[in-house]
């Protein structure tokens, strides 16, 4: 009678065991962190940048390139010409061209990632900093030093699918030399950079 209950023990203990593995595995893949992650959004990127005034198109487009990783979207070449073309009241002179491209200007936009309500993607809550950026005297006449305050114009979006990220910054003031431009037009800068796969 003990051998028959210690047996009837075992097998119960067994099928406990075997329910509780699938109960885990139908977990596992209800997960949904089993899938792509808010890290998924990490990588090198290039694309465009667009430099909108008053209406779309109305300024060329920029090609550039980033970093995003460690909750920043990094540029190591930010592209500020057409800033400057703004404060300069229309194009860059060709000798300030050539000193941006000789001694180009990083810039980082840090940000805080989840996953989007589909989990088909990522949103990125963006917390762009100032942009100071220096004009030499060499190239100028005389040292100017511009302070652009940049704020986000909604959240960036980062899609599994297509590895594609886009964002949008608003420029909200434009200061030289401490002083702020006035009637400063709406300035944004949109975004699509697309993630690079091996």
């Amino acid at each position: 009678m003990r051998k028959f209950r210690n047996v009837t023990f075992a097998m119960l203990a067994a099928m406990a065991l075997c329910l509780n593995a699938t109960l885990v595995s139908c977990n596992d893949d209800d997960d949904p962190s089993n899938g792509p992650g808010v890290k998924e959004v990490e990588g090198s990127y290039a694309g465009t940048m667009a430099t909108l005034m008053i209406s779309p198109g109305e300024i060329p487009s920029t090609e550039v390139t980033a970093a995003v990783k460690d909750g920043k979207i990094e540029f190591a070449n930010f592209p500020v010409s057409n800033l400057v073309g703004v404060v300069l009241g229309g194009q860059v002179p060709p000798a300030l061209g050539d000193y941006f491209t000789a001694n180009p200007l990083s810039y980082n936009v840090p940000y805080a990632a989840v996953m989007n309500a589909e989990l088909n993607g990522v949103e990125l809550t963006l917390a762009p900093e100032p942009l100071t950026i220096t004009l030499p005297a060499a190239v100028m006449g005389v040292e100017q030093t511009i302070k652009v305050t940049i704020e986000a114009a909604g959240r960036g979006n980062y899609v599994f699918a297509s590895n594609v990220l886009t964002f949008n910054l608003r420029v909200s003031k434009i200061e030289v030399n401490g002083q702020a431009i006035p009637s400063l037009p709406t300035i944004t800068l949109g975004f699509e950079i697309t993630k690079k796969t091996k």
